[in-house]
């Protein structure tokens, strides 16, 4: 009689399915469970602990699948398996799963399938195993076609299938279709384009404007805005290559008019063709022209060429386009100083993992201190609006006239706008969007001074505008951010 027979075995279960319809009505999480623990019981092996989650197998970047491994990390010497169903329900990815199978090894815990029992001893089942993760994965490819199919469907019908663009937010229409509805930000929206129409300015201009105004949004997020015909009501479909477009009426309402939008993307286009035309000809040699203002004057610096005495050779300068000031700088000088200045703001990649760090606890202390602001936020509203109603009673008693409580009631009512915007806008905060979006700012100053080097006119200028929130001053010491 083999001892090790009589010596009852401890195993962890693991149960999961994709969505949380099978797990509500489908029942196959308690059908697995039950079959789990009828095969523990058969053989007399004791069940330590139970891991059951509804989630995508495409990875094992799971809730309860990250459980279950600090718990056989720190019991792992007193588990000898760890059993699942199908392999399917381990894993639909054949890379990762060898990986998570290695991972196991190490610790002497054994994977085991119900259905599909493997003897790892015997090198014929690696052969098997290979198959079993294959039908795994090529099923999780025949899911993920029918989801992109059906997602290209409903955007043919005009529904709304992503995360909602600024200025609107989700809505599901009586016949169950997802599509949008304006929010309260809508208005900054159209006041955006409003503004770009009226005035002669850049986007860029515009989104410091309209940041003034507390339209709270990026300037790569404020790019894409003023271009994106969602606001007239249009979808775009494009093609699994992307190499063809299509525009789809959307069943959205639009915040922006057709006539409008149309003339803002002629005036857009107009600039931008013009300022090609200024690159191609003139400025390959002025990379920072643009970028950099003058020390003495705070004027943006523009570019040229001297021919000095010698009308065969040309001088190259920065120089301030101020009639009355003669700030000029030599274009190797300068390039150098902004060299120097990008070595500044490097990051090495050890420095990007302690900043990475810095933006997790940031990111989670603006999480936890959110509902304290709102609740201030909440009170200075209450404030403002008593400070309306004693206005009121102030008007009704005859001491002060209509005007200056008219002027007085729109100043307030101004401020508790203000107010709620800012509401809104903590309570719509999504601490993973929040901490991705600083990451990848960040990523943007790993190596730069190196990658500017490298790079070309075009990709400086597109490199220059990603990582200044505002233009530099530049002095023969060096250069500055500007207040």
């Amino acid at each position: 009689m083999n001892i090790n027979n009589l010596i009852m075995k401890n195993i962890i279960t693991y149960s999961r399915v994709s969505t949380e319809e099978q797990k509500k009505h489908g029942f196959s999480l308690m059908g697995q469970k039950e079959r789990l623990f009828k095969f523990a019981q058969d053989h007399g092996y004791k069940i330590l602990a139970y891991y059951a989650e509804d989630y995508s197998a495409k990875t094992f970047n799971r809730p309860q699948w990250k459980k279950l491994k600090q718990y056989c990390e720190k019991y792992h010497k007193k588990i000898n398996k760890l059993v699942f169903t199908k392999w399917d329900r381990f894993s639909r990815n054949i890379q990762e799963a060898y990986k998570e199978i290695d991972w196991f090894r190490e610790r002497k815990i054994e994977v085991y399938s119900v259905d599909n029992p493997l003897d790892f001893s015997l090198p014929e089942s690696k052969i098997t195993l290979a198959v079993y993760l294959a039908l795994s994965e090529i099923e999780n490819d025949k899911i993920s076609i029918r989801v992109k199919e059906s997602l290209k469907k409903a955007k043919r019908e005009g529904c709304w299938v992503c995360s909602p663009p600024y200025g609107y937010t989700n809505y599901r229409t009586l016949e169950g279709k997802s599509t949008l509805i304006p929010d309260e930000r809508a208005q900054y929206v159209l006041d955006t384009f409003l503004l770009l129409a009226s005035h002669k300015i850049s986007i860029r201009q515009a989104w410091r404007i309209m940041r003034k105004k507390e339209m709270f949004i990026s300037s790569s997020q404020f790019y894409k805005l003023v271009r994106n015909p969602v606001y007239i009501g249009k979808i775009i479909l494009k093609s699994y290559n992307e190499k063809s477009i299509e525009t789809i009426e959307g069943l959205h309402p639009p915040i922006v008019p057709t006539v409008l939008f149309e003339k803002v993307q002629k005036k857009l286009n107009a600039r931008s063709n013009k300022n090609n035309i200024r690159k191609e000809t003139k400025g390959y040699l002025y990379p920072l022209r643009g970028f950099i203002n003058c020390s003495r004057c705070g004027t943006v610096l523009t570019a040229s060429a001297s021919t000095g005495s010698n009308p065969n050779k040309e001088y190259h300068y920065y120089h301030c386009r101020n009639n009355g000031c003669r700030e000029r700088f030599p274009l190797e000088k300068a390039h150098h100083l902004f060299y120097q200045y990008l070595k500044t703001i490097d990051i090495n990649k050890e420095r990007f993992i302690i900043l990475k760090n810095e933006i997790k606890d940031k990111v989670r202390n603006k999480e936890k201190s959110r509902s304290e602001k709102i609740q201030r936020i909440e009170s200075k509203i209450s404030k403002l609006q008593d400070v309306i109603s004693k206005a009121e009673d102030r008007l009704f008693e005859g001491l002060i006239d209509s005007v200056t409580f008219k002027n007085s009631k729109l100043r307030y009512i101004q401020k508790i706008k203000v107010c709620q915007n800012k509401i809104l806008a903590l309570k719509n905060f999504n601490p993973t969007f929040e901490f991705q979006h600083r990451i990848q700012k960040a990523k943007k100053y790993i190596d730069i001074s190196r990658k500017f080097k490298e790079a070309n006119l075009v990709e400086k200028r597109e490199l220059l505008k990603s990582i200044l929130n505002k233009n530099i001053s530049l002095t023969l010491y060096g250069l500055t951010e500007n207040a």
